[in-house]
């Protein structure tokens, strides 16, 4: 087999593994639909190199017998890895925090000590969780919005202050321009970028996400994500 038939293999698996990993439609490009995954944007121009080789060698004769062009090992090369990539696509329970090592409080655990927590292990939100649901979530934000309704020694002056007493500034909807988000365990990591993407379009950041069977706040959570591990 020569490298110009291997080249033509590799690029009609790749295309067979976009396919499949993005359940594209039967009439659907697939090396024009990896391209504009976010993921892959960066290969663009060299993706769309590929495309080129595979038409030359595909829609014109051959000259006695031969193929004019001869792709070179590193072409094949860079298509290994653009087949394992999409192959390998992480989903978000790959990388996140398991339930049993989320740091948590529940509802009637004291904010004083969480706060000193929170200093001393430089974390910014803490979910809040009854019977495995997340009721709330205690951030940063949550404390100064707290004092500065209450006055500076609103916390200092209540050491047996519980997060169920200050539910209003722990609640998951409605908080000033920060969203905490559900989805599925099982959505891949790279999906998941893109919805953060639609939330930072309008202006808004996301705190935490957390993941359950259907993507639904009212269900047990089975793990935790931060943008910054998306990100990675």
């Amino acid at each position: 087999m020569t490298i110009t038939d291997r080249f033509l293999d590799k690029y009609r698996e790749l295309e067979v593994a976009v396919r499949y990993a993005y359940k594209l439609g039967k009439y659907e490009s697939a090396v024009s639909f990896l391209k504009k995954q976010k993921r892959f944007s960066k290969y663009s121009a060299d993706i769309d190199y590929l495309s080129d080789i595979r038409n030359l060698l595909s829609h014109n004769r051959k000259i006695i017998g031969e193929y004019a062009v001869q792709p070179s090992e590193q072409v094949l090369t860079f298509m290994d890895a653009l087949i394992n990539a999409v192959n390998g696509r992480k989903k978000c329970r790959d990388i996140a925090i398991r339930f049993a090592d989320i740091c948590r409080r529940t509802p009637s655990a004291k904010v004083n000590p969480t706060i000193k927590t929170m200093h001393e292990r430089n974390y910014t939100h803490i979910p809040i969780v009854a019977n495995h649901r997340v009721v709330g979530v205690f951030s940063r934000n949550s404390i100064f919005t707290f004092v500065a309704e209450h006055s500076a020694c609103a916390l200092s002056s209540k050491p047996e202050l519980t997060f169920a007493e200050i539910s209003d500034y722990t609640k998951l909807d409605g908080r000033e321009k920060e969203d905490y988000i559900f989805v599925k365990s099982d959505t891949y990591v790279d999906e998941l970028e893109n919805i953060l993407d639609d939330i930072a379009a309008k202006g808004r950041r996301v705190g935490l996400i957390f993941l359950t069977k259907n993507g639904t706040k009212n269900e047990p959570i089975t793990g935790m994500l931060t943008p910054w591990d998306v990100r990675e």
